[in-house]
């Protein structure tokens, strides 16, 4: 499952070149190169209110998917407020949503703990998104199991630390896990990262290790830290900052992925 993950995270670093924005609507433009296989995780950004995007996305061998996104900017950017549409290899026909038979057009909340499916009936789809409000956002389309957070930031200087609220709904199991990226300048950010129960304070414990997730140097795609979620809470609370060994700033990606694996 990881070495295809992997693929497929590396893809949604070519994002910003499949991407492509354009004022109007009616006639929005396709990447020639946005094409991926599926799970399928594309982060993108819209510079004005109004700009759409358009991605083609291989579903080759699919019978069903859900079709979601997370709407979060980084500390520099705005969130965008955006909706999206799913059609069939046309363009122009709609998919019908499998849970309530309705087309899938100008959706607003597909959000990861309750995701908008689809019964595939080709081996392409195309998804519109329309951007409400500027800013950032991320799509994704997955068979299997979701991703509750997928968000890139920039770590601009060793004092900076970040907190992000995770809802999980009622996964069991997640992984956290981060990309440490270069920021053009030449540096790759170092970071550690923290996760909490919701109360900030109470730290998870690592299921393959039984060690404390607390200032962690090192979760990354193919080594994912494993936690169980309490039962209790349908949220987690992750700490990111520089790694005090090492403050060195740039950008990062960081995930949140849901298993059903035990350890």
């Amino acid at each position: 499952m990881f070495k295809k993950m992997i693929k497929v995270l590396g893809l949604s670093l070519l994002a910003v070149s499949i991407f492509t924005a354009c004022t109007d609507d009616e006639d929005p433009v396709v990447p020639a190169d946005g094409q991926s296989e599926i799970p399928y995780l594309a982060m993108g950004n819209f510079t004005a209110d109004g700009d759409s995007v358009i991605y083609t996305i291989d579903v080759t061998d699919e019978d069903t998917l859900s079709v979601y996104w997370i709407e979060a900017g980084t500390v520099s950017k705005a969130d965008a407020e955006i909706v999206c549409s799913v059609y069939k290899k046309d363009g122009i026909t709609p998919y019908k949503q499998i849970d309530n038979q309705k087309d899938f057009l100008d959706i607003t909340n597909s959000a990861p703990t309750n995701a908008k499916r689809i019964a595939v009936e080709e081996n392409e789809i195309v998804v519109k998104v329309k951007g409400i409000t500027a800013g950032d956002y991320t799509l994704l389309s997955t068979s299997e199991k979701p991703y509750y957070f997928a968000k890139e930031d920039i770590l601009a200087d060793t004092l900076t630390v970040f907190d992000y609220t995770v809802p999980v709904g009622s996964a069991e199991y997640v992984y956290i896990f981060w990309e440490e990226l270069d920021d053009n300048s030449g540096e790759t950010a170092d970071i550690q990262g923290s996760v909490y129960k919701m109360d900030g304070v109470t730290a998870y414990i690592q299921s393959d290790n039984n060690k404390p997730f607390v200032d962690k140097d090192n979760s990354s795609l193919d080594n994912p830290k494993p936690i169980q979620v309490d039962p209790l809470e349908s949220s987690i609370k992750i700490h990111i900052e520089r790694d005090v060994s090492n403050p060195v700033v740039g950008n990062f990606k960081v995930y949140v992925r849901e298993t059903a694996v035990e350890w």
